[in-house]
């Protein structure tokens, strides 16, 4: 949901765009073009970096066991994954302010 915010953002101000018509779908395609650019590299480098597949597989929460391997200290795994969830909160939070303006 996060790399959608650009889109749902665009389409909320296109009035106020000059040349709306060709702007928006611009706009809306290079989000999901930098998420991409941004995206795909950082999971690349994940899965060069993980040690047992199996066990990210079936933990209860993959990406904190795949941050944990990767790292191999808990305590930045722990930081990191505090980091991410933070973002993730206050995201969800702003998006939510925003709708009710």
């Amino acid at each position: 949901m996060y790399a959608f915010g650009g889109t749902d953002g665009v389409i909320h101000i296109s009035e106020e765009m000059p040349h709306p018509g060709r702007r928006v779908p611009q706009v809306m395609m290079l989000t999901m073009i930098i998420g991409l650019a941004t995206a795909f590299p950082l999971f690349l480098s994940l899965m060069f970096y993980m040690e047992d597949f199996s066990a990210v597989i079936s933990s209860r929460l993959p990406s904190l066991e795949l941050i944990n391997q990767v790292t191999g200290n808990d305590k930045v795994t722990l930081s990191l994954f505090a980091y991410i969830l933070f973002v993730y909160l206050e995201r969800s939070t702003l998006f939510e302010l925003l709708r009710k303006c």
